[in-house]
């Protein structure tokens, strides 16, 4: 049963909770009348967000010359932002720190916004030196072409 209920998906209406689709609504159906179940939850990764996080890296990457690669920002950014672990070389004995993943099964959707936060605030006041509001409204515009196009 367990595996039933991974990942699917319940919408929050008049103070409960209900399947948001098919899947769901056979878990649903399968669970059991005054069973107790155990519920992870967390919203979904939302797929226009990640989108804003790329427009900001390449609207960066657009913008100066300090990075040869979206890719090598976005790990600078993760560092810069705290998103890493401390780790050991067991080689070398030496201490280094590896970038964490924003996958999509890597993190929720309220831990990729707070961290989508830091990374804006962080772009905004040390990279491109404008307002936060600016830069927001910059990527919608980014995002609202593409949609466009």
């Amino acid at each position: 049963m367990a595996n039933e209920l991974r990942s699917r998906i319940f919408t929050k209406r008049n103070g409960g909770l209900f399947p948001a689709d098919v899947p769901a609504a056979i878990a649903f159906d399968k669970m059991k009348d005054g069973a107790g179940y155990l519920v992870n939850l967390h919203r979904p990764r939302n797929l226009l967000h990640h989108r804003k996080l790329f427009a900001l890296l390449n609207l960066v990457q657009d913008n100066t010359d300090k990075w040869a690669t979206v890719e090598t920002l976005l790990e600078d950014l993760k560092i810069s932002t705290g998103l890493f672990e401390a780790r050991i070389n067991v080689l070398t004995g030496l201490p280094y720190v590896a970038a964490k993943s924003i996958s999509f099964t890597s993190m929720t959707q309220d831990e990729f916004e707070e961290w989508y936060g830091k990374a804006v605030d962080l772009i905004s006041n040390q990279v491109l030196g404008m307002g936060k509001e600016d830069l927001l409204a910059e990527i919608e515009e980014i995002i609202a072409g593409r949609r466009a196009a």
